[in-house]
């Protein structure tokens, strides 16, 4: 059985030890994390191709074009990069081909068809404005025909 003592001595707790180790492990998680939860696409002008493994040497296994989306990094070497699609092939692709933003003719696409939707909307409303102020007019006159109905009437009952 080990006493206090020796037990210190085999195990010996440093906060400041503790607490950087804490960091770099952190750190580590966030970093993988971070790459594999980030939505990649790929940017070419035609079409790359997804090897068996980094370099042109390598066999092809599929072919990716611009907007296909890459969910995960799982690795890079020398300017290639590991990568899993949206459908879950996983290939080696050049790494140039990969960037965070959209590529602009999906973000056309996508703001085009928010624009769409959005003009759709707008004509609802225009025609809910319009029946909105017929309705209106329509009741004001009712209340204004009513109310003089009703000054005649408190008029001839004080009489």
């Amino acid at each position: 059985m080990l006493n206090r003592e020796s037990h210190s001595s085999i195990w010996p707790i440093h906060p400041g030890r503790t607490a950087v180790l804490f960091i770099i492990i952190f750190a580590g998680v966030c970093w993988t994390t971070d790459t594999m939860a980030q939505n990649w696409y790929v940017d070419v002008d035609k079409k790359a191709m997804l090897r068996t493994g980094p370099g042109n040497a390598r066999k092809i296994v599929n072919t990716v074009t611009t907007g296909d989306r890459v969910v995960a990094i799982l690795e890079e070497d020398e300017g290639w990069a590991h990568v899993r699609l949206a459908n879950g092939k996983e290939g080696w692709m050049v790494k140039n081909y990969l960037t965070l933003e959209i590529p602009a003719h999906l973000l056309l696409a996508e703001l085009q068809k928010r624009h769409t939707e959005l003009e759709r909307r707008a004509n609802r409303l225009e025609e809910e404005n319009r029946q909105l102020k017929s309705q209106n007019e329509e009741i004001s006159t009712s209340l204004s025909t009513k109310t003089n109905a009703m000054e005649s009437l408190s008029q001839n009952y004080t009489e």
